[in-house]
């Protein structure tokens, strides 16, 4: 049976005032002078609970977000900046996932959050799904086989002065200043966004959640995890912000100085992995943990980052001294943790040459040949956002016509243009009906080449250091720079959900001949010159409600008739006062 512990509740004294009640009547169980007493008396009456959980409901808990760290794709809840509604709270199911495309994502209701507390630096859930349904069966029995791991939640009341925007310290490097300083602006974009406030109004099951720690375990009547304690492995640290240091490592020696056990906590500041099966109590021996890279105290105190630590781990995924026995799962996420600490300290990271993710090869042959009508002008009727439907096809903006660069407030630096983007279309593809179309590739998972590079450099730049996730030609029409193609047969599993995810790509535009040439797109979560994922409903031809998805409503567009370009400039303002940090 489902209990709330209820602040403030008026059958409780002032010096007991949390109250835990039956959700089902309303009934008193208890009152207590702290948040922490009234929890235990709910773990105590769930463990007592004679209701037979194996019927209608079943009962489930896990972590739900997690605060200070960063997600894989540049965004991090501030600690202490999340809230939340009162339980009871729907717990949803990402049944159908849209992918891009004119498909919907269908997120059906399953369960229910029937209670949120904070522990540390985790925003943890527990309530039960509905076995009613379907679907909750259904979820229940993928939870239960371990084919969804995660959960991500659902939250609201942000405004424009929550949001922190982390942009890269750019240096000016050669000998024309003005020109170095225009690339600077072309190729800007924040490093990471922060958000300062947020309410949780639900959580949605997903296969890929934006936190790896993020998910829920079932229970049994007695609130224990199902099969004898079995844990999904979450093994691999997200990123987080620390200081750095320089200097000399000695690894061995900075572990001797942690106490065994550890806390969840000082697992967390002090290494990238962890094996979560040996979770106790929230406490785990040293003996579970791998790759440590802070410095350690003397009084065990944890400090900066060291950056040889940092180095050699990454050197490790790759094989060096006999290489890791860590799940190769969690392989890029312990990459993704050192190398956050080397690029807030200016270095480049070694590339991962020993990825331990899984390919996406979705019933294609490797000499697959896409339909040549892919790589040609899509003749988008609006400035539309980078889409991958189920298929594999891409297309979509690369930058509007008209738009200013969001990184620079007193002039308008716009879109270079090129008759032609002989540059970047710098191979080859045969297509089905046997013809052969001249291609660029896409890359996810690095930075921008250094800005004093030359073209030859800077394509090398992302040969080198990135994935090739797409092959696509460029062109141009009255909206901006089109892209289209196909992602490749091989591609990394997770850097096609990144590409989806970030919907954006950025241009690297290089000065050839005395002009701008595009010689790269990147996957990026925040370009310089953003094109907004667009959702227009029309009635009798005239828009009335346009909405840029992730980015600011226009509901006060309702009822007035305007057409989607005028609606269009009113999303791009906004989007770029918000950026700016403007009214």
């Amino acid at each position: 049976m489902p209990y709330n512990v209820v602040e403030n509740h008026e059958g409780c004294p002032e010096n007991s005032p949390w109250g835990v009640v039956k959700e089902a009547d309303g009934e008193l169980m208890g009152c207590h002078a702290s948040e922490g007493e009234a929890a235990n008396q709910v773990e105590a009456l769930y463990a007592t609970d004679e209701n037979d959980y194996s019927g209608d409901i079943a009962p489930w808990r896990g972590p739900l977000a997690i605060e200070g760290i960063t997600t894989g794709d540049g965004r991090e809840f501030a600690r202490d900046s999340l809230t939340w509604v009162d339980p009871p709270l729907p717990l949803r199911w990402n049944k159908e996932d849209s992918h891009g495309g004119d498909a919907h994502t269908v997120a059906v209701n399953v369960g229910r959050i029937d209670r949120i507390w904070r522990k540390d630096d985790q925003i943890m859930g527990e309530g039960v799904l509905n076995l009613k349904s379907e679907d909750g069966q259904r979820v229940y029995q993928l939870i239960e086989d371990e084919f969804i791991k995660g959960v991500s939640i659902d939250a609201d009341s942000i405004t424009d002065a929550d949001m922190e925007f982390i942009w890269p310290e750019t240096d000016t490097i050669g000998e024309d200043d003005e020109e170095d300083d225009f690339l600077s602006l072309l190729f800007a974009q924040p490093e990471k966004v922060i958000f300062h406030a947020g309410r949780i109004r639900a959580a949605t099951l997903v296969d890929i959640p934006a936190f790896a720690e993020a998910y829920i375990e079932l229970l049994d009547e007695a609130g224990a995890v199902v099969a004898g304690g079995t844990r999904y492995q979450f093994g691999a640290i997200g990123p987080h912000d620390t200081a750095t240091s320089d200097a000399e490592w000695d690894g061995p020696a900075n572990e001797s100085r942690l106490p065994s056990p550890l806390t969840l906590n000082q697992t967390r500041e002090a290494y990238a992995w962890y094996d979560s099966a040996r979770v106790e109590d929230d406490m785990l021996p040293k003996d579970a943990c791998s790759f440590i890279h802070h410095e350690i105290g003397e009084d065990g105190s944890i400090g900066a980052a060291n950056l040889t630590a940092c180095s050699s781990g990454i050197g490790i995924l790759n094989g060096a001294r006999g290489g890791t026995t860590i799940p190769a799962g969690d392989v890029q996420g312990v990459y993704d943790h050192l190398a956050a600490h080397l690029r807030d300290a200016g270095r480049e990271p070694p590339v991962l040459v020993a990825s331990g993710a899984k390919a996406v090869v979705a019933s294609v042959e490797v000499d697959w040949q896409p339909p040549a009508e892919w790589f040609q002008n899509p003749k988008l009727s609006l400035p539309t956002a980078i889409t991958v439907d189920a298929s594999g096809r891409l297309y979509g903006h690369a930058a509007p016509w008209g738009s200013c660069h969001i990184g620079y407030a007193d002039e308008c630096v716009s879109v270079p243009r090129e008759d032609s983007h002989p540059y970047f279309m710098t191979g080859e593809m045969i297509t089905a009906s046997g013809s052969v179309v001249s291609v660029g590739q896409i890359t996810v998972g690095t930075s921008h080449a250094n800005l004093s590079a030359t073209h030859q450099t800077a394509t090398a730049h992302y040969d080198n250091t990135g994935w090739a996730v797409a092959d696509v030609t460029v062109g141009n029409d009255q909206h901006g720079i089109w892209v289209a193609g196909a992602i490749r047969p091989d591609a990394d599993a997770d850097k096609v959900h990144s590409l989806r995810a970030a919907g954006e790509v950025s241009g690297d535009w290089r000065r050839i001949g005395g002009q701008l040439r595009l010689v790269g797109l990147l996957a990026v979560n925040v370009p310089g010159f953003p094109v907004p994922r667009m959702k227009a409903r029309v009635a009798s031809g005239a828009t009335y409600a346009l909405v840029a998805a992730g980015g600011p409503s226009v509901s006060r567009l309702r009822g007035v008739d305007m057409s989607d370009q005028q609606a269009l400039r009113i999303v791009m303002d906004m989007l770029a006062k918000r950026v700016r940090g403007g009214e």
